[in-house]
């Protein structure tokens, strides 16, 4: 969800679900509240449009670097039940992506179930 979020940050949609996530933990009412606040939405609108330059720009892992530092995702991860595993699973696909990314020649094509 949060690569479909990066992928496309202008579907609302993919970025509420992203905020969702473990990965990002916010609450319902955290994400409700972006409805009331035009300035706060578009400030995270952004941040995602600029991850997606990032991993345009200068690939996935670097793009996930700043996402990791900006949005604070390890110091998250690690406060819940397993969080140094979650953390180490994290860096695991995110290496595994970068390398399919490279060889096989992937892109950032959102996929959203259907």
């Amino acid at each position: 969800m949060l690569l479909n979020a990066v992928a496309a940050p202008h579907r609302q949609e993919y970025v509420r679900a992203a905020l969702a996530t473990d990965l990002l933990s916010w609450s319902s009412a955290d994400i409700a509240a972006l409805d009331a606040d035009e300035r706060a939405w578009d400030e995270l609108m952004e941040r995602f449009r600029r991850y997606r330059e990032l991993w345009l720009g200068f690939g996935f892992m670097r793009m996930l670097r700043e996402m990791l530092e900006r949005e604070a995702i390890p110091s998250r991860l690690v406060r819940l039940t397993g969080g140094e595993r979650r953390i180490t699973n994290l860096m695991h696909v995110s290496e595994l992506l970068h390398l399919a990314g490279r060889e096989e020649s992937l892109g950032m094509e959102p996929c959203w179930p259907g």
